[in-house]
């Protein structure tokens, strides 16, 4: 199943996309700008996408 969450980049919403993927979900999200913050998502094998109309369609 695949999850897609708004908000990885804060405090809360970075440790709860994590535990989202600890748990074995797919994980996508959205940014509203870049981050050095999401990279160890990304190199668990979440995707980033480009808006939330694309997030949505996943």
């Amino acid at each position: 199943m695949r999850v897609g969450f708004v908000g990885a980049t804060g405090l809360m919403g970075h440790g709860m996309a994590k535990n989202i993927q600890a748990k074995g979900f797919e994980l996508s999200f959205t940014l509203r700008a870049d981050s050095d913050r999401v990279s160890d998502l990304l190199e668990a094998g979440a995707t980033r996408n480009a808006d939330y109309a694309e997030l949505g369609r996943m």
